[in-house]
């Protein structure tokens, strides 16, 4: 059986302490996973992934075991045998338990190379996964990296659970339930990407584009500011290659957790837009989904975000606010991970979890939403919707990195009407369905 397991560093290694300086560890023990594998994944897919896995050759197949499916490409053109790897980290509660200093190996899950067209697609058996990577709520996070023979590049994500009444293995907390309904009777992955590993190297998600996320002033990036929130470190190639051994030096392998925390930081998650007759109201229940930004340091001391995590928290909280337009802060937790590979440090800031929720608001500009229903009376619950992602959600010390709340039972915003008023969708498709919604004053 799998599992995690101490074992005794066979000689001295380097690590980094808190203070930065290298410090000399005699006799480290070492948290390892017993399958050794690289010490990283590839995964890459385009913007227009729909556009590309269409023409008249076959791209790669789609099973119910597919995670994620995409496109490579270099400076725009569409890369041929690039490597796809993806690699899986020790869940959440895993990691928690394991001491600064103490090294874990992630789990190899598929190898793959792209095609002519620069596509691919990789499955993941949910059922072949040792228990120590899945989390408590079937959660499964994973590295992805996409490499040519020069070039790198590492983005984080989580594979969750696919509804159990709909078809397929694997879900995605970062698009509406609507979108992965549709990818699977359209028979696609459920997270589509565009990879590009070029000279202004960048990622973006399919239903999930930063040029839709919300800045500082509550409006959308648009394309240029989007193309730089989607921006990702590119580094040199350290990665084995599909035809190579899957073994490398122990420290291209191993991750260490530091004892390094940053605890109550702020994360922006939604904007609580309310009337006086209607004030908004926002419930966080007990289990409820935040998707927050990973920070990467590729070695040069030079921070970027790096994919995002999705974490449940085992806690709830209600709040009635004042009318008008702010956006609601929760503070969540984050830790410090490093590995040594060809003689240069890599470190992650990676969320925890969390410290407290509706912990506080600040002010925004108040949004001009006019897909509006006038309402005089009663009780409207917005449970649905993909809700905003916030590009600088997470004010962690290095950067700031992106956090959204997906709407659900878990996670709501309500208006009790005492007097005329509307609700408001911020787009056509009205306060239900919309990305967000508020009350204003008739």
């Amino acid at each position: 059986m799998r599992t995690l397991l101490m074992i005794r560093a066979q000689e001295e290694r380097a690590h980094l302490g808190r203070d930065g300086g290298r410090r000399r560890v005699e006799g480290l023990w070492r948290a390892s996973l017993v399958v050794p594998l690289f010490f990283s994944a590839v995964v890459a897919v385009p913007a227009t992934a729909a556009a590309a896995d269409n023409g008249d050759v076959p791209g790669p197949s789609i099973n119910a075991a597919t995670m994620v499916s995409g496109v490579v490409t270099k400076n725009g053109q569409p890369v041929s045998g690039a490597d796809v790897n993806a690699v899986a980290w020790p869940s959440t509660e895993v990691l928690a338990k394991l001491p600064a200093g103490a090294g874990f190996r992630q789990e190899l899950v598929a190898q793959e190379t792209t095609d002519a067209k620069g596509r691919f697609a990789i499955s993941v058996d949910l059922g072949k996964l040792a228990k120590d990577y899945i989390g408590s709520n079937g959660a499964v996070d994973l590295t992805l990296i996409a490499a040519d023979g020069q070039h790198q590049i590492r983005w984080n994500f989580t594979a969750t659970k696919a509804d159990k009444n709909a078809p397929g293995l694997w879900g995605n907390p970062r698009v509406s339930p609507a979108l992965l309904a549709q990818r699977s009777v359209a028979g696609q992955a459920p997270t589509r990407l565009s990879i590009d590993i070029g000279d202004v190297a960048h990622v973006v998600e399919e239903g999930n584009e930063p040029e839709k996320w919300v800045g500082i002033d509550g409006q959308p990036l648009g394309p240029v500011k989007g193309i730089e929130a989607a921006k990702v470190t590119r580094g040199p190639r350290t990665m084995a290659s599909k035809t190579a051994d899957s073994f490398q030096p122990l420290d291209c392998t191993v991750w260490s957790p530091m004892d390094e925390y940053q605890y109550g930081r702020t994360e922006s998650f939604v904007q609580a837009v309310g009337s006086g007759y209607a004030p908004p109201t926002v419930d966080q229940e007990v289990g409820t989904q935040h998707t927050l930004g990973v920070a990467y340091d590729g070695g040069n001391g030079s921070w970027h975000q790096s994919g995002s995590l999705t974490l449940s928290f085992g806690a709830s909280a209600e709040t009635t606010y004042s009318s008008g337009a702010r956006i609601v802060y929760n503070k969540v937790n984050y830790r410090k991970y490093s590995f040594f590979c060809a003689w240069t440090w890599y470190y992650e800031w990676r969320p925890i979890g969390y410290y407290a929720l509706n912990s506080g608001f600040g002010p925004s500009i108040t949004p001009v939403w006019t897909s509006c229903t006038n309402y005089s009376s009663g009780t409207y619950t917005k449970n649905s919707g993909t809700n905003v992602v916030f590009s600088t959600g997470v004010n962690l010390t290095v950067a700031n990195v992106s956090a959204q709340a997906q709407f659900s039972n878990n996670t709501k915003l309500k208006w009790t009407f005492s007097g005329p008023g509307k609700l408001c969708g911020s787009n056509s498709s009205g306060w239900v369905s919309a990305p967000q919604a508020g009350a204003y004053p008739q």
